[in-house]
């Protein structure tokens, strides 16, 4: 099979699980509309060689230790495989063990095997002990884990939640949240609906204790850049906690 044949199996697996959790939990009904969308006719980008990465030494271990539903984790895992993967940030101001240790493969949005104009799905591989801070985007999301397990946070006082394999979380528009990866790698199904042009704002307190964000952008298939930095208004405070 061409890598377009197994992202266009895994993207039919996703939209059929999502399907069938929706009657449970109507949240999905946006992303499994979104999803029928994508035209797998057209093949927009790849296959790219292989990224040469340390990270990318920890995918086998990932999906060995992958679960979830028996029609959905085949076809992801086959995916995950031959996907073309890449880092999501690479800048020298951050941190680089999430600069180092976070990794995407796009099946369907801005960059990957096809287009999607208000959708991206694909995967997210992440090393131990990397956390992802405080950020929003007026996109929004899932995260689908399928490895290891992954803290998330919404809000800058709650606590985090844990996502185990097999297990989903909705982060809503605008919502601010944060990522911390345990012990073990994680591999994790994630998608988009809505703005995908959107830019990211990382939050960081100041010196004084007041919040700052940072806007970051980026051209399809290219890592973030920041832009601008800003305080943080009373208003978007309010909106990142719904």
């Amino acid at each position: 099979m061409t890598q377009a044949d197994i992202a266009r199996a895994y993207l039919a697996a996703l939209t059929n699980d999502l399907t069938s959790k929706s009657a449970a939990d109507p949240a999905l009904a946006g992303f499994v509309k979104e999803l029928k969308t994508i035209d797998t006719s057209v093949i927009q980008r790849g296959p790219l060689p292989r990224l040469e990465h340390p990270t990318m030494a920890m995918l086998d271990k990932a999906l060995e230790a992958a679960e979830g539903d028996a029609t959905l984790l085949p076809s992801a895992a086959e995916a995950a495989r031959v996907l073309d993967w890449g880092q999501i940030y690479d800048d020298g101001s951050m941190d680089p063990a999430l600069t180092e240790g976070m990794l995407a493969a796009q099946a369907a949005g801005t960059y990957g095997c096809f287009s999607g104009k208000t959708v991206a799905t694909g995967f997210f591989l992440l090393a131990p002990g990397v956390h992802y801070a405080l950020h929003t985007h007026a996109a929004t999301e899932i995260y689908y884990c399928l490895s290891g397990i992954i803290d998330i946070q919404h809000g800058i006082d709650a606590a985090p939640f844990a996502v185990t394999p097999g297990n989903y979380s909705i982060t809503p528009a605008d919502r601010v949240h944060s990522l911390s990866v345990r012990s073990e790698p994680v591999l994790m199904i994630y998608a988009w609906i809505g703005e995908l042009s959107c830019p990211i704002w990382l939050w960081s307190q100041d010196n004084d204790g007041g919040w700052i964000r940072e806007r970051w952008m980026r051209k399809p298939g290219e890592p973030w850049k920041v832009e601008e930095r800003e305080v943080i208004s009373d208003e978007a405070m309010a909106v990142a906690h719904g």
